[in-house]
């Protein structure tokens, strides 16, 4: 039944769309005359916009990943980059293994570039992709390793600097870590 919906033209649903609203005013007139005057409302803002065509989406989306990439804007800004649009491409057309493949390859290079910003301990960029990632992919293999890797190297910092407190004898900003690491649920 979906299919065949999928099929059915755009401006088939938007003169349908236009018969409903019609339907529904002149329904609507048959109650009590309304006291107030009603603002008159253009057709274009009660029709609907007809749902875009799934392979004309997927072709914007690849598109816009396209366009980021080239740009390398690979994950970051997180409303704007190659991971968001080829995964969208790639949901909107599972059977189509281009969108996947484009979404594979930007994944390698933002992988290994999460592992350099590891390396040169930028926690907080690696903490900004990743959260980018887990709302795209979130099942990836590669991901959940990072993810508990980002933890415990937060961990092992805030407790170097617990260690550093106690034994400069700063107890209360000691105290003061323990307690907000503890609050943040990674103790």
């Amino acid at each position: 039944l979906f299919g065949a919906l999928r099929k059915v033209p755009p401006i088939i649903w938007a003169v349908s769309a236009v018969v409903v609203v019609g339907l529904a005013f002149m329904l609507g007139r048959g109650s009590e005359p309304s006291t107030t005057a009603t603002p008159k409302v253009e057709a274009a803002e009660v029709t609907p916009a007809p749902q875009k065509d799934p392979v004309v989406a997927a072709s914007e989306s690849m598109a816009a990943g396209d366009a980021a990439r080239r740009a390398g804007r690979l994950v970051l800004p997180a409303d704007d980059n190659a991971v968001l649009h080829y995964a969208t491409a790639a949901r909107l057309q599972r059977e189509d293994p281009l969108p996947r493949a484009r979404l594979d390859a930007v994944l390698d290079d933002v992988f290994s570039q999460v592992e350099r910003d590891f390396l040169a301990d930028n926690l907080d960029r690696v903490g900004q992709v990743l959260s980018v990632l887990n709302e795209h992919v979130p099942s990836h293999p590669r991901l959940a390793f990072l993810n508990r890797e980002l933890n415990r190297e937060v961990s092992r910092q805030e407790f170097s600097r617990i260690e550093r407190d106690l034994i400069t004898g700063d107890l209360n900003a000691a105290e003061a870590r323990l307690d907000t690491h503890a609050a943040s649920g990674s103790v």
